[in-house]
C-alpha cells in the first residue's frame, strides 16, 4: 500500500501485525520535526526524517546521515557538511542542499512558531560546490558549539520535504514524503503510526524491519501489558509500581541506566513573594534529595544540580542547595520578619506547588509539602491539574512553584542552562541574571574545552546560588525492551535507531 494515500485517518478496519511494535507513549500531535515538542514526536521524527548526522545508537557519537562528512574550526564556530551526492527523498527524487537550506529558513521563520528556532538564531548557512565537486554546507554560528554535529543529529534539525515546508503548520501534506530510513504508511489517531522501510534512503540495505507500528498508549500499564503479551517489543517508561517486580523477575528486559535529565521545580522570581531570593533558598535547602528519592521508589537518584554529572569530564559540582535545614529555618526567619513588619507575614501561607496529575507527580507534591512543613512550617498548597493544563499555565508563567523536567537534547550541559537566559522562552521563571548570561557568552567564546568547562560550571553555581530553579531528582531511563531486540542499546538520551532494530 503507497504511503502517498494510506496516512489518513482509518476507521473499522485493523492492519495485520507490523514486522516490529513499539509503544511510543502518548498520542503525536504532529508528524512535523521542526514543530515537535514531545518525546513521542521526537521519536516518530527520528524514523521518518533525516539530519546531516545520526547519533551511534550506543556512544552517541554523530556519525554521517545526509551529510558524508564535515570539519570545523578550532573555535567550533565555523562548520562545513559534505553533503550526500545520492540523497533521496521517499518518493525517490533527488534531495539537495538547497532542501537543507530551505528547511532551516522555514526553521528560523517567526511564522513557523518552531520551538526551537533559538537552536539557529544568528547563525548563517550558505552552500558551495567542494573540490569533488559535491554540495557543501557553510555554518557559521555567532557563538562556539564543539557539540553543533550532535545538535543536527537531533530532530528540529532535520530536512523536511517541500511539501511539509509549504503546507500550514501542523498540517499533513498528501502524500507525505520524509528523507529518513521509514516513510509514513497511515497514523490512526489515538491508535496507531505505521511506517515502512524507505526503499530510497541511503541507509535501506541495512535496514532489517519492513514495517513498524508505534502506538499511542499513554497508560504505563497497558503498555507493560501488551509488552508480557509479546504485543510489544519495547516502551520508553515502565509502570512506577511494577519496578520491584521487573527489577526481580524480568532483569533481561527491564535494565534502568541513568538518563541526561533532572526533576526540578522553577519558582516564579516575578512573584510578589518568591522574588525574594532568600525564600527560595530557604525552600530549596529544605528540601533532603536522598529521603525525597528514597519515599518515591524507583529508580531516580538525588540531585541538587541542574546538569546531570553524566558527560565524560564532567565537573562535580557543589551544589549551594544542598540540603541543610537549619540554615533554611534561619533564611526563613529572616523573610518572615521582614514580612511582619511590612504587615504582609500571612503570605507565607499563600504559596502553591503547580502539579501534573500522574502518580509520580501526585507523590512528589505530598512528599515535597511534608517536607517543607517538617524543615520550616511552612505549608505549601498543592494544585493538581491534568497535565496538558498544567503545562499551559507553566507556559504562561501563571504559576508560582512548578514542578519541571527536562532532558537533554544532545549531550552538552548547554542544553540545559541556555534555558535560563533572559530571554529564552523555556526559562518561564522571570529570573534574568546579566551575570549568568555573559558566563554563558564567555563559554560560547573560550579558547579551549577545559576554559568552556569551567565557565559552564560557574554558570550553573550561579544559577542555583539564585534559586529560580530547584533540582530534585536525576532521570532514569525505565524502559523495557525484548532481549531479542538486535541493534538495541540504552544511552543518556533515550536514543533510539529504529533503522538499527532486527529481531
Amino acid at each position: 500500500m503507497r504511503a502517498a494515500s494510506t496516512f489518513l485517518l482509518l476507521v473499522g478496519c485493523a492492519p495485520a501485525a507490523a514486522d516490529l511494535v513499539v509503544v511510543n507513549g502518548g498520542d503525536a500531535a504532529v508528524l512535523d520535526p521542526q514543530l515537535a515538542q514531545t518525546l513521542p514526536e521526537a521519536r516518530l521524527a527520528a524514523a521518518l526524517h533525516a539530519g546531516l548526522t545520526r547519533y551511534h545508537p550506543q556512544s552517541l557519537e554523530p556519525l554521517p546521515d545526509l551529510a558524508v562528512s564535515w570539519t570545523r574550526d578550532a573555535a567550533a564556530r565555523r562548520w562545513s557538511f559534505l553533503l550526500r551526492p545520492d540523497a533521496r527523498w521517499s518518493d525517490g527524487t533527488p534531495l539537495t542542499g538547497a532542501d537543507v537550506v530551505a528547511s532551516w529558513d522555514r526553521l528560523v521563520a517567526p511564522t513557523t512558531g518552531a520551538p526551537y528556532r533559538a537552536w539557529l538564531d544568528g547563525a548563517h548557512w550558505t552552500l558551495r560546490r567542494g573540490d569533488d565537486g559535491g554540495e557543501v554546507l557553510e555554518v557559521v554560528l555567532p557563538d562556539s558549539r564543539p557539540a553543533f554535529a550532535a545538535q543536527c543529529a537531533t530532530w528540529p534539525l532535520a530536512v523536511v520535504h517541500a511539501r511539509l515546508r509549504e503546507a500550514p503548520p501542523g498540517a499533513l501534506p498528501d502524500p507525505f514524503v520524509s528523507s529518513g530510513p521509514f516513510r509514513l504508511v497511515r497514523r490512526r489517531i489515538g491508535d496507531r503510526v505505521r511506517v515502512e522501510r524507505n526503499p530510497h534512503s541511503w541507509r535501506a540495505a541495512e535496514v532489517a524491519v519492513g514495517t513498524l507500528d508505534l502506538l499511542a498508549v499513554s497508560s504505563r500499564f497497558t503498555a507493560l501489558n501488551l509488552f508480557l503479551a509479546g504485543e510489544a517489543a519495547w516502551l520508553p517508561q515502565a509502570p512506577r509500581l511494577a519496578v520491584p517486580a521487573l527489577l526481580e523477575r524480568r532483569p533481561d528486559a527491564f535494565q534502568p541506566t541513568p538518563r541526561f535529565g533532572t526533576y526540578f521545580l522553577r519558582l516564579r522570581c516575578d512573584d510578589p513573594l518568591l522574588r525574594d531570593q532568600r525564600l527560595r533558598m530557604a525552600l530549596a535547602r529544605a528540601l533532603d534529595r536522598d529521603r525525597i528519592a528514597a519515599d518515591l521508589g524507583g529508580t531516580r537518584p538525588p540531585s541538587d544540580v541542574l546538569v546531570p554529572p553524566l558527560l565524560p569530564g564532567a565537573p562535580r559540582l557543589a551544589s549551594p542547595q544542598a540540603f541543610d535545614p537549619a540554615a533554611a529555618r534561619l533564611l526563613l526567619a529572616a523573610v518572615r520578619a521582614d514580612l511582619e513588619r511590612e504587615g504582609r507575614a500571612a503570605e507565607l501561607d499563600r504559596l502553591e506547588l503547580l502539579v501534573p496529575s500522574t502518580d509520580l507527580d501526585r507523590d512528589l507534591a505530598h512528599v515535597l509539602r511534608d517536607q517543607w512543613l517538617r524543615h520550616l512550617g511552612l505549608e505549601v498548597r498543592i494544585v493538581l491539574l491534568e497535565a496538558r493544563s498544567a503545562h499551559a499555565l507553566e507556559r504562561d508563567g501563571e504559576f508560582r512553584i512548578s514542578r519541571s523536567s527536562w532532558i537533554g537534547d544532545y549531550p552538552d550541559p548547554t542544553t540545559f542552562l541556555e534555558l535560563f537566559r533572559t530571554d529564552h522562552p523555556g526559562n518561564r521563571t522571570g529570573w534574568s541574571d546579566v551575570g549568568f548570561d555573559a558566563l554563558l557568552d564567555r563559554a560560547a567564546t573560550a579558547g579551549n574545552a577545559t576554559e568552556r568547562a569551567a565557565l559552564l560550571a560557574e554558570a550553573e553555581a550561579r544559577l542555583l546560588a539564585a534559586a529560580p530553579v530547584v533540582p530534585l531528582l536525576g532521570e532514569a531511563l525505565e524502559d523495557v525492551a525484548d532481549p531479542r531486540l538486535r541493534g538495541f542499546h540504552r544511552n543518556l538520551l533515550g536514543y533510539v535507531d529504529w533503522a538499527s532494530l532486527s529481531w
